[in-house]
């Protein structure tokens, strides 16, 4: 059986401030506990890739919310993880940014070396089969 319960205006816009109250002293106390227990765990993952001849080091970045009350915004997400990566790519280009020019220049004059060394095989190959038919046709033709 229910029971109705008839209130002045006065008590009930107390109770409903009263309930304001106690919601936002919950939310408070939740917020204080996660400061004080909730943690985030990135993952931060480095590869190093050379494309296009050109050494880069790229980043693979996730974020883990374990065990929170307060699930993270996607769009929060994302902008933790814009900030993580930018200063990852500065503090490589800071600490490693010459020797990955170096590296990438290295890589190309090894590949124009490859290409030369090349040409001149096929030229020799190319010199000692024409001398060796020559050769042929001299002793043929005496």
């Amino acid at each position: 059986m229910e029971k109705i319960i008839q209130l002045t205006e006065y008590k009930y816009n107390k109770l409903i401030e009263t309930a304001k109250l106690k919601e936002q002293e919950i939310e408070q106390r939740a917020k204080k506990l996660f400061e004080d227990n909730g943690f985030l765990g990135v993952l931060l993952d480095l590869n190093m890739k050379d494309q296009y001849k050109d050494f880069k080091i790229h980043t693979y970045i996730r974020i883990h919310d374990w065990e929170s009350m307060f699930k993270l915004k996607y769009s929060d997400e994302k902008r933790i993880i814009k900030y993580i990566d930018e200063k990852v790519q500065r503090l490589i280009k800071i600490k490693y940014g010459d020797y990955l020019s170096v590296l990438s220049n290295l890589y190309n004059e090894l590949d124009k070396v490859k290409r030369t060394k090349t040409k001149f095989l096929v030229f020799t190959i190319t010199g000692w089969f024409i001398a060796i038919i020559l050769t042929v046709i001299n002793l043929k033709c005496n």
